[in-house]
Protein backbone atom coordinates (compact mmCIF):
# COMPACT_ATOMS: atom_id res chain seq x y z
CA UNK A 1 0.00 0.00 0.00
CA UNK A 2 3.01 2.58 1.01
CA UNK A 3 4.21 1.93 -2.40
CA UNK A 4 0.99 2.84 -4.00
CA UNK A 5 0.72 6.08 -2.39
CA UNK A 6 3.98 7.00 -3.42
CA UNK A 7 3.42 6.03 -7.50
CA UNK A 8 0.41 8.46 -6.86
CA UNK A 9 2.73 11.05 -5.18
CA UNK A 10 4.60 10.99 -8.05
CA UNK A 11 7.67 9.64 -5.96
CA UNK A 12 8.80 6.81 -8.34
CA UNK A 13 12.32 5.90 -6.79
CA UNK A 14 10.67 5.66 -3.34
CA UNK A 15 7.32 3.44 -4.77
CA UNK A 16 10.24 0.97 -6.47
CA UNK A 17 11.94 0.56 -3.10
CA UNK A 18 9.00 -0.44 -1.71
CA UNK A 19 7.83 -2.57 -4.36
CA UNK A 20 11.66 -4.58 -4.04
CA UNK A 21 10.51 -4.73 -0.77
CA UNK A 22 7.26 -6.31 -1.58
CA UNK A 23 8.53 -9.14 -3.71
CA UNK A 24 11.50 -10.21 -0.95
CA UNK A 25 8.78 -11.07 1.39
CA UNK A 26 5.97 -12.16 -0.99
CA UNK A 27 5.66 -15.67 -2.03
CA UNK A 28 2.22 -15.12 -3.66
CA UNK A 29 1.78 -14.56 -7.14
CA UNK A 30 -1.34 -12.29 -7.06
CA UNK A 31 1.08 -9.28 -4.89
CA UNK A 32 4.16 -9.94 -6.39
CA UNK A 33 2.27 -9.47 -9.99
CA UNK A 34 0.88 -6.26 -8.71
CA UNK A 35 4.32 -5.44 -7.28
CA UNK A 36 5.69 -5.49 -10.43
CA UNK A 37 2.75 -3.26 -12.53
CA UNK A 38 3.96 -0.52 -10.38
CA UNK A 39 7.38 -1.25 -11.07
CA UNK A 40 6.90 -1.22 -14.59
CA UNK A 41 4.47 1.89 -14.76
CA UNK A 42 7.29 3.84 -11.99
CA UNK A 43 9.96 2.99 -14.50
CA UNK A 44 7.25 4.04 -17.51
CA UNK A 45 7.22 7.19 -15.58
CA UNK A 46 11.11 8.23 -15.70
CA UNK A 47 11.44 7.37 -19.04
CA UNK A 48 12.53 3.80 -19.04
CA UNK A 49 10.60 1.88 -21.27
CA UNK A 50 12.48 -1.36 -21.80
CA UNK A 51 12.81 -1.62 -18.35
CA UNK A 52 9.05 -0.95 -17.98
CA UNK A 53 8.35 -3.88 -20.40
CA UNK A 54 10.41 -6.20 -18.99
CA UNK A 55 8.87 -5.34 -15.45
CA UNK A 56 5.10 -6.01 -17.18
CA UNK A 57 6.12 -9.34 -18.60
CA UNK A 58 7.15 -10.18 -15.37
CA UNK A 59 3.72 -9.48 -13.78
CA UNK A 60 2.23 -10.83 -16.78
CA UNK A 61 4.11 -14.28 -15.88
CA UNK A 62 2.79 -14.34 -12.52
CA UNK A 63 -0.77 -13.41 -13.29
CA UNK A 64 -1.41 -15.87 -16.82
CA UNK A 65 -4.96 -15.43 -16.50
CA UNK A 66 -4.88 -12.10 -16.77
CA UNK A 67 -6.60 -11.25 -13.13
CA UNK A 68 -4.34 -8.17 -12.77
CA UNK A 69 -6.15 -5.34 -14.57
CA UNK A 70 -3.48 -2.97 -14.37
CA UNK A 71 -1.08 -4.79 -16.27
CA UNK A 72 -3.31 -6.57 -18.59
CA UNK A 73 -4.73 -2.82 -19.52
CA UNK A 74 -0.33 -1.28 -20.00
CA UNK A 75 -0.05 -4.62 -21.87
CA UNK A 76 -2.49 -4.38 -24.01
CA UNK A 77 -1.80 -0.53 -24.60
CA UNK A 78 -5.30 0.39 -23.10
CA UNK A 79 -3.81 3.19 -21.06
Amino acid sequence: MIGRIQYDLKDYNKCEVQMLAVLNGSQENSIASSAYTYLALSRFEQGDLTAGRQYLLQAEALDPTYRNNTAREEMSGLR
